[in-house]
């Protein structure tokens, strides 16, 4: 039985052979799942220095990233002991953007429509990747904290006051709801960006900041809509311990105010005393919620970013759950000094084998892109 070659599965072979690649390399997986992880873009704001240049603007610094997104399909993967070691990256599957798309209007910072527009040009119309069937890959974005805040407000004066463009946008593309939110009609109260896709067995879920105990809410009717026995993967904004800041202020009528500090993105009311600098009893409770749910495997998150592969276990060690953080290419903790540990995340998950492994992809290295930290681990 001959296998069916798609152009772009053509393009991969031909485009290999020109780069070196070993004529032994296997055909890619067609029942794996590949997908790339980006976090925190951070339109609006500079980085200090970026290849040469000061006080260089995330538009400048997200098309270089986009640029080397679109060049990794040709790449190979490291033989690091991971998945599909040693062979061309080839298709994706879809790109998970992690929130933060635009920086808070503040203190100079454009609006969260002219952050939208590039986000639109470089991410939803620049990139030029494929899945091995040759479709176009999805972008699927949740939003951060900046994106939530340009919509309600915040504790200090934005320019404009409120700016819900990236909400709205983010709100009728992930969710697709009949009628179409505009800025006029978007609640934030009640049009939470939360959405799932399954992809050969593998759910995907897409949560609004954080899973507090109403998007757990959300959550627990997804996972019931989920195909029986698939692996649950998480996307977040927030790391699993949470932020305090984001919950909802307990003190007095709840304001959001410079004095309490507290945003209000989140609709549960912080539980722990206001000023505790960690989120105790809400951490506790989504530990409990993923002991209770045993097919949440993994969690993907953007926020105080660094690349970092590590085990959320709850404040009680309820749970072992595997979790990821990846790098901001404006706002990283290592890379925001260091221009050469920029990097996003690439994702190769083997349903069959119950397996993932997440690689980092340093795509601003002075030889040029080279492989990071890798983690293998398993879905069941």
């Amino acid at each position: 039985m001959r296998t069916q070659c798609t152009p772009y599965a053509l393009a991969l072979t031909i485009g290999a052979a020109l780069i070196g690649a070993p004529s032994s390399v296997a055909a890619q997986d067609t029942n794996a799942v590949r997908f790339i992880v980006i976090a925190d873009v951070h339109y609006g704001i500079t980085r200090s220095a970026f290849r040469g240049a000061t006080n260089v603007p995330a538009s400048k610094v997200n098309a270089a990233m986009r640029t080397a997104i679109n060049a990794l399909p040709l790449d190979h993967f490291p033989n690091d002991g991971g998945l599909e070691g040693g062979q061309i990256v080839g298709g994706v599957d879809f790109v998970a953007v992690a929130g933060d798309i635009a920086n808070r209007s503040e203190n100079g910072v454009q609006s969260a429509k002219t952050s939208w527009a590039q986000f639109t040009h470089d991410y939803l119309v620049g990139l030029t990747l494929r899945n091995a069937r040759g479709e176009r890959t999805p972008v699927w974005a949740i939003p951060g904290n900046h994106d939530a805040s340009n919509a309600v407000g915040y504790t200090k004066p934005l320019f404009p006051s409120t700016d819900a463009t990236v909400m709205v946008q983010l709100y009728n593309r992930m969710t697709k709801p009949i009628t179409p939110r505009t800025i006029a009609t978007y609640k934030y109260a009640t049009d939470k960006v939360h959405f799932s896709r399954e992809v050969r067995g593998i759910h995907f879920s897409f949560l609004n900041i954080w899973p507090d105990s109403a998007e757990r809410v959300w959550l627990e009717g997804d996972l019931r809509g989920a195909t029986a026995g698939a692996p649950v993967i998480l996307f977040a904004h927030v790391p699993p311990a949470g932020d305090p800041k984001m919950f909802t202020n307990p003190v007095g009528a709840n304001g959001m105010n410079a004095r309490d500090k507290f945003e209000n993105l989140l609709a549960e009311r912080f539980k722990d005393a206001p000023g505790s600098s960690t989120a105790t009893l809400e951490a506790r409770a989504f530990a409990l919620f993923v002991r209770d749910h045993p097919r949440i495997r993994a969690y993907f998150h953007g926020h105080n970013n660094a690349n970092e592969f590590y085990i959320f276990t709850g404040p009680d060690s309820a749970v072992a759950l595997k979790t990821f953080r990846v790098d901001s290419p404006m706002k990283g903790k290592r890379s925001a000094e260091d221009e050469s540990k920029l990097s996003f995340q690439i994702v190769v998950i083997a349903p069959k084998k119950g397996t993932m492994t997440v690689r980092e992809y340093r795509w601003n290295a002075p030889r040029g892109a080279e492989w990071g930290a890798s983690s293998t681990v398993s879905l069941r």
